[in-house]
């Protein structure tokens, strides 16, 4: 299931930096690690952050968390 997570980037992003690069992890490997979910297309462009969920659970628990 691909979508854009571009709405929650700004959390990600203050997770990262508050917390992900102290413990050595990614924003990504956290992503995969908790919710099995990778980049599908770096070069999108400008306002699209295409990510590839497992299936519709894993996506809604990472919007339950991020949104």
């Amino acid at each position: 299931m691909r979508v854009n997570i571009k709405p929650q980037w700004p959390r990600l992003a203050n997770w990262y930096w508050d917390v992900g690069n102290r413990n050595g992890m990614s924003l990504w490997g956290m992503l995969l690690q908790e919710y099995g979910a990778y980049p599908t297309n770096p070069n999108a462009g400008p306002g699209v952050i295409d990510v590839e969920f497992p299936d519709e659970k894993m996506y809604t628990a990472f919007l339950l968390k991020w949104s």
